[in-house]
């Protein structure tokens, strides 16, 4: 039954995973829109908050380096907030192919003290960063759209996001609290330190013009700038409606892997591209993820282009700002920083 509570109010915000590649959008654009205190919450060491760099001398930004699982810090820390936005989670979808326990304390275990301290604390509002992975297959057949099921993921990591779908939507309804689930399409932009995008313009921009491709090229995605993601979460998060909503948040359409090295090409010249064959990278990978986004676009938010356009402005920004791989990227020169 839909209800007639207000909007979210996002004046006083809890980010996890805030210093992150997604979550440093999200502080930024809740500064842009006047938030008064904005509370990032993040394990990493904060020598290691380089995203937040330029907000050090922002006076409405607290830095709380933190585990999740320290309930009682993280509880202390979401006393006074009107929403919490958890984004937090691990980002190496093939850790779980020899951890399978990784996403299961990264996701699930972490979103459960997420929702203790909500439950706690008496926060009304919470946003919630999962992921096109929970569809499975599903989104390889057709754009998949909120309503499709059964779900069936096919990666640990897609397994733990829908599961924490699921404890969230039990505890909006057993607490209280109105919830907004975003299941994001391929986020990319600049900072951004995995995947297939920054692992070329890094190969490319390294100067021996090759390229190794995972699969056959044949991978299709659908791409989505990373401002463009927080700005849909935060709009999706002040809709009112039902305890809990589930909304897809992508670009419309998708981009190949073999139109993103087109898209690369026109930006650098030629290059040699070599391909590992089978149409997925590795086990888990789903090879073509397609989202509808007709209800996001119903609730009055649509991107600014396409996903092409997604992929085109990341390439882009990557060369004029340079690529940091994480150590575990296929890529020989993983863990360097590349270009100016």
């Amino acid at each position: 039954m839909a209800t007639d509570e207000p909007a979210a109010k996002l004046d006083e915000v809890l980010v996890t995973g805030g210093a992150g590649f997604i979550g440093a959008s999200v502080v930024r654009d809740l500064l842009r829109r006047s938030a008064t205190r904005v509370v990032v919450v993040d394990a990493r060491p904060l020598k290691d908050w380089a995203r937040l760099d330029d907000l050090d001398d922002e006076p409405r930004v607290e830095r709380r380096s933190l585990d999740l699982c320290e309930r009682g810090a993280l509880t202390e820390a979401m006393r006074g907030v009107d929403s919490v936005i958890h984004l937090a989670a691990g980002t190496d979808m093939r850790r779980g192919i020899d951890d399978r326990s990784w996403d299961l304390r990264q996701s699930f275990e972490a979103t459960r003290h997420v929702l203790e301290a909500v439950a706690s604390t008496g926060v009304p509002t919470l946003g919630y960063a999962s992921s096109s992975a929970v569809y499975g297959m599903l989104a390889g057949q057709r754009p998949a759209s909120e309503t499709d099921g059964p779900l069936l993921p096919v990666s640990m990591y897609g397994a733990g996001k829908l599961a924490s779908e699921g404890l969230i939507s039990a505890y909006a309804e057993m607490v209280g609290f109105t919830a907004r689930i975003v299941r994001f399409g391929t986020v990319v932009g600049p900072s951004m330190d995995r995947g297939a995008i920054p692992s070329f313009v890094a190969q490319v921009e390294r100067g021996d013009r090759r390229v190794r491709v995972l699969g056959d090229g044949g991978q299709a995605r659908s791409f989505v700038d990373v401002d463009e993601a927080a700005s849909a979460l935060l709009h999706v998060l002040q809709l009112s409606g039902q305890p809990c909503e589930v909304f897809n948040v992508a670009s419309p359409g998708t981009t190949s892997t073999r139109r993103v090295l087109e898209l690369l090409a026109e930006e650098v010249g030629e290059f040699d591209v070599t391909f590992g064959g089978g149409s997925g990278g590795w086990r888990g990978d789903v090879p073509r993820v397609e989202l509808d986004v007709t209800k996001l676009a119903h609730a009055g938010w649509t991107a600014s282009g396409n996903s092409d356009d997604a992929a085109r402005r990341c390439i882009r920004s990557l060369r004029a700002g340079g690529v940091f791989l994480r150590e575990d990227e296929p890529n020989p020169e993983a863990g360097r920083k590349v270009g100016q």
